[in-house]
């Protein structure tokens, strides 16, 4: 590692006049948080921090943190707990937004953690990267910090608590700077001053202003600033705010309890988990809650009680996810309660695959059976996992299918006629029996052949919805509709018809299927389909969302309340970041079949 000339000091204490939290990380790992090797939830002393380990097959640990927004701060704070007995050499790279783009603009810095609490200030004013001797540029504060090593036998853990300023200088942004970020285009670049606005003002400025932005219809990325600053803070006072809003009926309230329940702060999870206890709360808002105690990342065995055996399948679906994220041996007996004949294939699919991964054979939907050789088994390693057998329902693409309730969201724009020349589209076609000898020439004719192969395999109490986008949005099915004989010939015959049209209004496909019935009602939640599967070969061109990341957030805004599984194919010319994000975070497969233009023809 390289030696740095920078002042970089260790004290015990973080508590600095003038400082501010701008990550209180608890435990959870929001959109901001990466990372490299093992990650979990960690309680030290009453701490809660993100605990990151070294990992079989990763040649570095660490955590990284993006978008620290802040007003020329002039010191960086880090809590950070290191494990063992033996003081360890970390590297901290700290980046502005020439940082991001090139690894010698951004500052790297040589920093030793002893065993225990570590409290480590950086001064920022005398940042420069690591070649030229560029100042940092730190006037909206820090792009991404990353605190790293490379992985060695041995090498003990680390916990990160909290990312802090200290000496920031800016006056709050006034009513006219507010407007006119508002006005901004809708990119990447408005989402980040959104974002940074919000750390101007006060903290109880902050969260009315989050609050208010929560109403703005058909501004996704105010909203999802919004959500992000309410799950962020940290002041008791504030969180208490949070709840008596979230307590009141309103359109925005399946947000509020998001970030309410979405909160690392010990006192936000203990109001969430009240809330949830409610007799009386919505189904979606239910979901919205016990699905933001998930995403926290720390195992309650108090949350089976908010969704038992026989509950509705987005509050099991739900409990599934907070076993899964806690990553932790005490919740594998969740996660087999979840694989009995009873549960909807919607959260027995994915326990099954997570108990494969853990133990590396597939017992099918046999609970019992699981349940002894996790007896055996528990406390031991990882084994090497194998592809689950278990369903044998076919694929679409080499997804493997669930029954359940299913809608295909499917891209009909005339990009989809262009032929497929070589690529992993190919690789595909040759690699998939089910596509041997078939006439397959343009990325519509797959597509057909894809879908009428998984409508003959899936079981008859499957329900089935297809929903064809181009500049329009146009169900070939009568919306969710049960399958059999007479519905799968019906709607293979539409869907070997099927023309492609114009543009890709990926937006209003999504929507549709989210609200099969035309419009958003509460009947959706247990109405509407339990997994999505959208295939495009481009980024949207229509509608009223075209940015990718502000699709993304819609999206995920819609499935706050509703656990839907979400799995992607990206048959383009190019990867699909939203595609990739969306199903990340809904525990759905991502199906990357693009093609590089300039390759096409190599692959025969």
């Amino acid at each position: 590692m390289r030696c740095a000339s920078i002042f970089l000091a260790l004290t015990l204490l973080l508590a600095a006049q003038g400082s501010r939290t701008v990550c209180a990380l608890n435990g959870a790992r929001d959109s901001r948080i990466q990372h490299e090797g093992q990650v979990s939830a960690a309680e030290s002393e009453g701490h809660w921090a993100l605990r990151c380990a070294p990992a079989s097959g990763t040649r570095f640990y660490g955590i990284t943190v993006g978008d620290l927004w802040g007003s020329n701060p002039k010191v960086l704070l880090l809590r950070v707990f290191l494990e063992g007995e033996t003081p360890l050499s970390f590297q901290l790279r700290l980046e502005d937004e020439e940082g991001m783009l090139a690894n010698d603009a951004a500052a790297w810095l040589d920093q030793t953690l002893n065993p225990g609490w570590n409290a480590l200030k950086v001064d920022l004013t005398k940042l420069i990267s690591r070649k030229g001797a560029r100042a940092i540029d730190r006037s909206k504060g820090l792009r991404r910090i990353r605190l790293s090593r490379r992985a060695e036998a041995g090498n003990a853990a680390f916990r990160m608590e909290s990312v802090g300023f200290e000496g920031e200088s800016a006056a709050a942004p006034s009513a006219t700077t507010i407007e006119q970020v508002l006005a901004l285009p809708v990119n990447a670049a408005r989402a980040r001053e959104l974002a940074m606005v919000l750390t101007q003002f006060s903290p109880s400025k902050a969260f009315d202003q989050a609050c208010e932005w929560l109403t703005r219809e058909g501004d996704e990325q105010a909203r999802k600033a919004a959500r992000d600053a309410l799950q962020r803070i940290d002041d008791p006072k504030l969180i208490q705010r949070l709840v008596q809003r979230s307590s009141r009926a309103s359109p925005e309230r399946v947000e509020l309890l998001s970030a309410l329940a979405t909160n690392g702060n010990t006192v936000a999870a203990a109001a969430a988990a009240k809330t949830l206890a409610d007799p009386k709360l919505p189904l979606e808002e239910r979901v919205a809650v016990l699905r933001g105690l998930a995403r926290v990342g720390r195992w309650n065995p108090a949350l089976e009680l908010a969704a038992p055996a026989n509950s509705a399948w987005p509050l099991r679906a739900g409990l599934l996810e907070s076993a899964l994220y806690a990553a932790s041996d005490d919740a594998i007996d969740t996660v087999i309660s979840c694989v009995g004949a009873k549960e909807s294939s919607r959260v027995s699919g994915p326990a099954i695959a997570a108990l494969i991964a853990r133990l590396g054979t597939d017992l099918g939907h046999d609970a019992v059976a699981w349940k002894e050789l996790w007896n055996v088994r528990r406390g031991q390693a990882s084994s090497a996992a194998k592809n689950s057998k278990s369903a044998g329902y076919g694929s679409f693409y080499g997804i493997p299918m669930d029954p359940g309730r299913v809608v295909f969201v499917l891209d009909g724009s005339g990009s989809m006629r262009e032929e497929i020349k070589g690529g992993k589209a190919a690789e595909h076609i040759k690699a998939s029996a089910h596509l041997k000898g078939l006439p397959l020439r343009t990325r519509l004719d797959l597509l057909q052949a894809e879908l009428v192969h998984v409508l003959s395999k899936l079981p008859s109490e499957t329900k089935v919805g297809i929903v064809f986008f181009n500049d329009d949005v146009l169900w070939l099915s009568k919306g969710i509709e049960p399958l059999n004989d007479a519905t799968r010939e019906r709607l293979s015959s539409r869907v070997r018809a099927a023309v492609a049209g114009q543009a890709t209004n990926i937006h209003d496909g999504m929507w549709a299927a989210f609200h099969p019935t035309g419009k958003a009602v509460a009947e959706d939640v247990l109405a509407g389909p339990d997994t999505i599967v959208v295939l495009t070969d481009g980024a949207p061109s229509a509608g009223p969302v075209k940015d990718q990341d502000t699709l993304s957030d819609a999206i995920l805004r819609w499935d706050l309340g509703r656990a839907v599984r979400i799995h992607s194919v990206n048959v383009g010319n190019r990867a699909s970041r939203w595609m990739q994000r969306v199903s990340l975070a809904t525990n759905g497969v991502h199906q990357d079949l693009s093609s590089d233009r300039t390759n096409e023809g190599t692959a025969q």
